[in-house]
């Protein structure tokens, strides 16, 4: 097993059978493909973290925005930076955060509706909420939930100490991390839900995994397997496959195949086949048969 699965692999598949936490939230399935391992494997921490952060944000906007507020975090997700301009289609209120001496490492969005009724609590008056959300946000409104703003970033890098090392503050323009995505390899994705009088908002807050500098879990696979872990360890089914080979053929051809026509693949007969476990090579073995069914004898495995 030690030469299958790193000890963030392992750990990931400890958290993720756990089976503790609430019946309502549910945590993200382990994604072994994924690089960012040790982000997966903090997980449960990382929610742990994002709960504490909307209990803070409860207290925060109902003490700034003078109005009863409630806050709840979303399962917190890990996915590739690619994805994140999805997520941030049309906010109105965008800010960069600069992690430790990195800027532009993550963003936090706060949409128009906290924005438009922080505006209407902080200086009173009869704001038109539905007009508030066409346009540029005004000089007042930026200035106001970028206050509301550095509170959260600094309440998040309070709530992240125990998960990752990181200090955090509001940068004024929007990181690059939303015009360039791919420059991450993964964010951590935390997702406030906020209900203030009966206005219903939210607030973002994705992290450069890369930046956020998450601790990677030290202990060696072998401890990991040893004592009470192993028993629920061993159980944990994994995907194994293995890949022949792959070819390209135009689409004339596709159409006009029929049962007995050849297809060459790209593996050479003498060729050595990746064995895939849970979507990663791991080993690689020669085709065989056994007991009337295509096989793959080991040959070695693969060094990572």
């Amino acid at each position: 097993m030690d030469s299958i699965l790193t000890p963030s692999e392992i750990e990931a598949l400890l958290k993720a059978t756990d089976g503790g936490g609430s019946a309502a939230k549910t945590v993200k399935p382990v994604d072994l493909v994924a690089r960012d391992h040790q982000a997966f494997a903090l997980l449960p921490k990382l929610q742990e973290a994002a709960d504490r952060l909307a209990l803070f944000v409860s207290r925060l906007c109902t003490q700034l925005v003078r109005m009863p507020c409630k806050a709840a975090a979303d399962a917190v997700e890990v996915m590739p930076g690619s994805r994140l301009s999805d997520y941030l289609e049309g906010p109105r209120f965008v800010f960069g955060i600069r992690v430790g001496s990195c800027a532009g490492a993550g963003v936090i969005t706060i949409d128009s509706i906290l924005g438009g009724t922080f505006v209407e609590r902080q200086f009173g008056g009869e704001l038109d909420l539905p007009a508030a959300t066409d346009g540029p946000p005004t000089a007042t409104e930026r200035r106001t939930v970028s206050r509301l703003g550095g509170k959260i970033v600094e309440a998040l890098g309070n709530v992240m100490q125990p998960v990752s090392p990181m200090q955090a503050a509001v940068e004024t323009e929007a990181p690059e991390l939303t015009k360039n995505p791919s420059r991450a390899v993964a964010v951590v994705l935390m997702i406030l839900r906020v209900t203030i009088g009966e206005n219903r908002s939210a607030i973002t807050i994705a992290i450069d995994t890369a930046a956020a500098g998450f601790k990677v879990a030290q202990r060696p696979a072998s401890e990991i397997l040893s004592g009470q872990l192993a028993p629920g360890l061993l159980r944990v089914p994994v995907n194994v496959s293995a890949i022949l080979g792959t070819a390209e053929i135009p689409v004339n051809r596709l159409l006009s195949l029929e049962p007995g026509e050849v297809i060459v693949l790209d593996t050479p007969t003498d060729a050595e086949i990746p064995l895939l476990v849970e979507g990663r090579a791991k080993f690689l073995g020669v085709p065989a048969i056994t007991r009337g069914s295509l096989s793959l004898q080991i040959a070695k495995a693969i060094e990572e």
